[in-house]
C-alpha cells in the first residue's frame, strides 16, 4: 500500500529504546533484553504490511556534573550515556547482537539520587549522530525507567531559578554550564539551581 501522503509503497519506522541504566533499573534489564527481543519478533511480522522497521538501544543514567563523565575515563570509570546499539534493520539483529548491547548497561553510571534524568535521556538519544537515525524516517523513542524525572518539588525550600537544558548530545562537558555535581550539594539540572560553598545555600540559578 502507498503511505498517506507519500508515493512511497514502503516507510521506514525507527524505534530507539532508551533505558534507564541506574542501579535501581537494573534490576529489570533481564526483563527489558527479554521484551526487546518480543518487540523484534511483533515488528517482524508488521514489515509485511510495507513498514520497514529499523531498532536501536541507548542506556542513560543520572549525570553528576563531571567534565569526563561523557567517557569512561573518569574516577569512576562510568559514563552518563552510551548508544548500545545503532539502528539496525530486524534482519541483522540476532539474539548475540542483543546481548551484547544490553551487557553495555554495566559501563552506566549508578546513579546519584532517586529521581532520574530523563530529558538528557531525550536528547540525547535523539541527537547522537551514532545512533543513526534517518532524516525522512518516522520516529519513535521509547523510554523506560523506574522513577519520577527529576523536577523543583513544592515543598523544595531552594528559591525557583532558571535551567537551561542542553539542546545536544556533547562529548565533554561545557566548562561553563555546570558545576562540579556534590550530590549532597546539588540536585539535577533541571532544577536550575546551584549550591554556594561560601554562604551554605542554593544560588537562585545559574
Amino acid at each position: 500500500f502507498n503511505v498517506d501522503g507519500t508515493f512511497r509503497c514502503t516507510t521506514v519506522v525507527d524505534v530507539v529504546w532508551a533505558v534507564d541504566g541506574t542501579g535501581s533499573y537494573k534490576t529489570y534489564i533481564a526483563d527489558a533484553k527479554k521484551n526487546f527481543k518480543t518487540q523484534l519478533n511483533f515488528l517482524k511480522e508488521k514489515e509485511n504490511d510495507g513498514i520497514n522497521f529499523r531498532l536501536g538501544l541507548t542506556f542513560w543514567s543520572d549525570r553528576w556534573f563531571a567534565s569526563d563523565e561523557m567517557t569512561d575515563s573518569n574516577s569512576l570509570k562510568k559514563t552518563q550515556y552510551v548508544a548500545a546499539m545503532s539502528l539496525t534493520k530486524l534482519d541483522d539483529i540476532n539474539d548475540g547482537s542483543i546481548d551484547s548491547a544490553f551487557a553495555k548497561v554495566e559501563n552506566l553510571y549508578y546513579g546519584g539520587d532517586l529521581p532520574e534524568d530523563v530529558l538528557t535521556a531525550i536528547v540525547f538519544t535523539r541527537t547522537d549522530p551514532s545512533v543513526g537515525w534517518l532524516e525522512d524516517s518516522i520516529k519513535q523513542l521509547h523510554v523506560f525507567t523506574d522513577n519520577p524525572f527529576q523536577y523543583a518539588a513544592k515543598n523544595d525550600d531552594a528559591p525557583a531559578g532558571v535551567s537551561s537544558p542542553p539542546m545536544e548530545l556533547w562529548t565533554s562537558q561545557p566548562d561553563n554550564l555546570y558545576g562540579f555535581y556534590d550530590r549532597l550539594k546539588v540536585s539535577a539540572f533541571t532544577l536550575g539551581r546551584e549550591w554556594d560553598d561560601s554562604s551554605g545555600e542554593w544560588k537562585s540559578h545559574f
